[in-house]
């Protein structure tokens, strides 16, 4: 019997380091950011538009790539602030976070923390159009392929990031 125990205790000690690396703090910061969102027209076509918000002078737009697995805490580095709803602007738990996998900041990512069944939304900056920059392995990147099926499906489908 002492042996199971302990057994079962070390194997626990081993373990609780492991479980604890992949919570996600999502808490505010002391001073968060209020991210109010606005309207970004593609200058190529103007009525291409998208929702919009500003992060240190950078304007970021909805990425199309979707989360690639499950999202472990190692994968965000901050919560900056939250996402300001008109319809509750009382409600800060739309929370907008920094990816550890990105340095520059050329993605954020939002997350709806007392929501159920969500998942989170990557924003690119839109000054990274055309460039070959580094995605963050949680993000499963859009390619043209994917663009050329989304058209397939629907004609009349554009996105900014083809």
């Amino acid at each position: 019997m002492k042996h199971r125990f302990a057994s079962f205790l070390v194997s626990s000690l081993l373990l609780l380091p492991l479980t604890g690396c992949s919570r996600i703090d999502y808490s505010l910061p002391e001073h968060p950011t209020r991210f109010v969102s606005g309207t970004f027209t593609n200058p190529d076509n103007p009525e291409d538009q998208y929702a919009s918000i500003e992060y240190q002078g950078r304007t970021y737009i909805p990425y199309d790539g979707r989360l690639k697995g499950i999202l472990r805490g190692s994968d965000v580095k901050r919560c900056l602030g939250y996402l300001v709803r008109e319809d509750h602007p009382e409600d800060q738990n739309d929370r907008v976070y920094l990816l550890t996998e990105d340095p520059d900041a050329n993605y954020l990512m939002t997350f709806y923390v007392n929501g159920e069944m969500e998942n989170p939304l990557f924003y690119r900056a839109t000054d990274t159009v055309g460039q070959n920059i580094k995605t963050p392995s949680c993000i499963d990147e859009y390619t043209h392929e994917d663009y050329e099926a989304d058209l397939a499906m629907d004609p009349s489908f554009d996105t900014y990031w083809k």
